[in-house]
C-alpha cells in the first residue's frame, strides 16, 4: 500500500512510441489577460439563470463534504458553483469575459477541479456578436479527492470571431456536486510563450502537439518518464456504488457496488487517498485489499484504472488497445490474452535463433511455420505419422447420462386382495371464519338485578340496562372473564376481574376495567390488504391532544385527556365510530399502530440529519 501521488500506480507499464516533433514557431504580438480571483473577478460577471447561487470566491474548502477541492490552484481563492439548498438539479449559472471588440481572441486556458460523485456539466461557450456557441465542455467526475491535482485546460479560438468568453455551470443530481475554477487566461493575438521556458504541450482541438525543441520524454501520468512515451495507469475510472473500509482492515464492503463484473484480481484501487491491490473478490458488495487501510472511509466513491492506450478508426472502429492489466488487443476493445488479435496475422523472415529467442516464430517465402526452441528452427506441421502412442490410464467416471424415454406400459396385473381398513387420519384444521351474518331482530331487553360472579359468556351480543329503558344504561361486571362472540355494549362502566374479549366492538358509556387483558383480534391469518401507513408523521402533526371536562357530569367530574373525534376523523376516518344519537368515539388502541410508523418515520429524519451534520463537522474539521 502506498499514499496517493502525482502517480497512482505501483506498477507502472511503459509504451515506447517514437513521436515526431512539431515546433510551433514563437510570436511576439500576444496579450494575456489573467483573472486569479484573489480580490475581485478580475473583469468578469457572475449572473444566474436558473440556479439559486452565482459563481462565488472560495478560500480552502466548500462547505459540503465530499466534494469541491481543498483549496485554491494558485494563491488563496477560486471561484466555486454552490450545489446544497436545492439547487439541483440542472440549475444553470454563467460567469461572462469583457469584451474583447477589436482584438483577435486567439485562445484561453484555466484549471478546474470536479470532485463529487453527483457532478454536472462545466461548459465554455464563445460569442461572435450575435449568437452564443459551445466551445467545449466536460460532464460528471474528474478528480479523486479534495486535494486532487486541478486539470489545467488550453482552448485554441484561431480563426473564430470571439467577442465575449463564458463558463456555464449545469449542477448534477445532488448536493456532491460543487465545481470549481481558478488562474482563467484569454490570449488576444498570438502566443509569445517560449516553447523553451513555458509548457512543451499545446493543444487544439483533438490534436497534441509537443513543441519542445530540445526534445525529451513524454509522460502521460507520470512526471518522471523513462521512454519516449510513457503511460501510467491513473486510477481515474470510478466503479458503480459506493464502498467502506475500516482502518485497520483490509476487508471493503460496497452498497450498490458491482465488484465481480467492474474488477479483477490484480486491479489497482483508490480508495480516498490509498491505493491497494484487490486479491479477493467474494461478490458484488464484497472484496479484500493487499494491506490494512491506514485511515479509513466511508460511503467513498472508488476508482480503478481505465485503459492504458486507445486507438481507433475513423468510424471509431477499436483498432489497438491496451488493458488496464497490459493485455493488448488489436481489432478488438476486450482482449482476453496478453495478446489478442481480432484477424490474421503475417509474420515475416527471421533468420536468427539464439536462446533469448526461444519461442520465436517464423513464417514466409512458402516455407511451413516454424519455432525457435533457443538452437534451431523447428517446423511446427508435416512429417510422417508417428506410431501410436501408448494406453494412458482409465479415466475418471464420467457423470450420468440423461434419463432415456419412457419404456412402453407393461399389461395390467391381477387385482390383489383388499386390505384391512386404515387408521382414522387427524382431524384437519379449522376453516375459514364465514362472513358476518345480517344481525338477526333484537330480543326484549333482560335485566340482571345481582351481580355475577364468575365467567360471562354471551354467544351473541350483550347489553345491559333496564327493560323500560331506550337507551343501554347500567354496568356489566364480571369476577372473572367477560366473553361476548360480537358486542359487548354498556351505558356505564364495563369490570371485569380478568380479560374482556369482543369478537366485534366493546362500546361504554363511561369506563372499561380488566383485571387482565382488553383483547381484540389481530392474528395475520385473519386479514387481508395488508399495507403500511403513509404519512403518519405528518398526520399525527394535525392531532391534538387536549385536557377537557364531561358536560354530563354523571360521567365524572375530574379533569380527563384524550383527543378530538372529529379531528382525528380528517386524517383517520378508521379510528371512529358514530352510535345511533350520532354521537362519536374513537379507537384509542388502534391509535397504537398510527404512533408506531410515526416514531420511525421520525427516526428515520433523525439519521438523515445526523448524516448532514457528520458531513458538516468533518469539513469544518479540515
Amino acid at each position: 500500500m502506498k499514499t496517493k501521488t502525482s502517480s497512482y500506480r505501483q506498477d507502472g507499464i511503459a509504451l515506447v512510441i517514437l513521436l515526431s516533433t512539431l515546433i510551433v514557431p514563437p510570436s511576439a504580438e500576444a496579450t494575456e489577460y489573467t483573472a486569479t480571483f484573489e480580490a475581485t473577478l478580475g473583469g468578469w460577471t457572475a449572473f444566474k439563470d436558473t440556479s439559486f447561487s452565482n459563481w462565488a470566491r472560495r478560500t480552502g474548502g466548500t462547505p459540503s463534504g465530499s466534494t469541491g477541492p481543498s483549496g485554491a490552484y494558485e494563491g488563496e481563492y477560486y471561484l466555486y458553483l454552490e450545489t446544497s439548498y436545492g439547487n439541483t438539479p440542472g440549475k444553470i449559472a454563467y460567469l461572462e469575459s469583457p469584451d474583447f471588440s477589436g482584438e483577435a481572441v486567439s485562445g484561453m486556458t484555466f484549471h478546474y477541479h470536479l470532485y463529487g460523485h453527483q457532478m454536472g456539466t462545466l461548459a465554455v461557450e464563445a460569442f461572435d456578436g450575435s449568437a452564443w456557441s459551445p466551445v467545449w465542455q466536460i460532464t460528471g467526475q474528474q478528480h479523486a479527492g479534495h486535494s486532487s491535482a486541478w486539470t489545467r485546460k488550453q482552448i485554441n479560438l484561431s480563426g473564430k470571431t470571439v467577442r465575449k468568453i463564458r463558463f456555464k455551470g449545469i449542477t448534477g443530481s445532488g448536493y456532491r456536486g460543487d465545481m470549481a475554477i481558478d488562474q482563467v487566461t484569454v490570449v488576444t493575438g498570438e502566443s509569445s510563450e517560449s516553447p523553451a521556458t513555458g509548457s512543451p504541450w499545446s493543444k487544439s482541438g483533438k490534436h497534441i502537439y509537443y513543441t519542445h525543441v530540445d526534445g525529451g520524454n513524454v509522460g502521460i501520468g507520470t512526471e518522471t518518464p523513462t521512454a519516449d512515451l510513457s503511460i501510467l495507469g491513473n486510477l481515474s475510472h470510478p466503479l458503480t456504488g459506493h464502498v467502506m473500509v475500516a482502518a485497520g482492515s483490509s476487508a471493503v464492503t460496497g452498497e450498490e457496488t458491482l465488484f465481480t463484473q467492474e474488477l479483477r484480481v490484480g486491479d489497482s484501487l483508490l480508495i480516498g487517498e490509498e491505493v491497494f491491490l484487490v486479491t479477493k473478490i467474494q461478490g458484488d458488495t464484497a472484496l479484500t485489499v493487499d494491506t490494512p487501510s491506514t485511515v479509513g472511509a466511508l460511503n467513498a466513491t472508488a476508482y480503478t484504472d481505465s485503459d492504458l492506450l486507445s486507438v481507433q478508426t475513423g468510424a471509431e472502429e477499436q483498432a489497438l488497445v491496451v488493458d488496464r492489466t497490459g493485455n493488448v488487443g488489436i481489432g478488438t476493445a476486450a482482449p482476453k490474452a496478453k495478446l489478442d488479435v481480432a484477424g490474421g496475422i503475417r509474420i515475416g523472415n527471421e533468420t536468427v535463433c539464439k536462446v533469448g529467442k526461444a519461442g520465436t516464430i517464423r513464417y514466409g517465402n512458402g516455407q511451413a511455420v516454424e519455432v525457435c526452441d533457443g538452437n534451431a528452427w523447428t517446423q511446427v506441421s508435416g512429417g510422417s505419422e508417428g506410431s501410436q502412442g501408448l494406453q494412458g490410464p482409465k479415466g475418471e467416471k464420467g457423470d450420468t447420462g440423461a434419463t432415456g424415454p419412457q419404456g412402453p406400459r407393461g399389461l395390467t396385473g391381477t387385482q390383489g386382495s383388499k386390505g384391512e381398513r386404515g387408521l382414522i387420519g387427524p382431524i384437519g384444521p379449522r376453516g375459514l371464519r364465514g362472513k358476518k351474518g345480517n344481525t338477526g331482530p333484537r330480543g326484549l331487553q333482560g335485566e340482571i338485578s345481582n351481580p355475577y360472579n364468575g365467567n360471562l359468556k354471551i354467544t351473541s351480543y350483550l347489553k345491559v340496562g333496564s327493560p323500560s329503558s331506550s337507551v343501554d344504561s347500567g354496568d356489566i361486571v364480571a369476577d372473572d372473564d367477560i366473553l361476548a362472540d360480537d358486542d359487548i355494549i354498556a351505558g356505564d362502566d364495563v369490570r371485569a376481574g380478568d380479560d374482556v374479549r369482543a369478537k366485534d366492538d366493546v362500546y361504554a358509556g363511561d369506563d372499561v376495567y380488566a383485571g387482565g387483558n382488553l383483547l381484540n383480534s389481530s392474528d395475520a391469518r385473519l386479514k387481508k390488504n395488508v399495507q403500511s401507513l403513509q404519512n403518519p408523521l405528518g398526520k399525527i402533526a394535525q392531532l391534538r391532544g387536549v385536557s377537557f371536562h364531561w358536560k354530563d357530569e354523571a360521567k365524572g367530574t375530574d379533569k380527563e385527556i384524550g383527543v378530538i373525534a372529529q379531528e382525528v376523523e380528517k386524517q383517520y376516518p378508521e379510528l371512529v365510530s358514530i352510535d345511533d344519537e350520532g354521537y362519536k368515539s374513537v379507537a384509542y388502541g388502534k391509535l397504537t399502530a398510527v404512533l408506531i410508523e410515526a416514531i420511525k418515520a421520525q427516526e428515520s429524519r433523525i439519521t438523515e440529519l445526523q448524516t448532514r451534520i457528520e458531513d458538516l463537522q468533518n469539513q469544518i474539521r479540515r
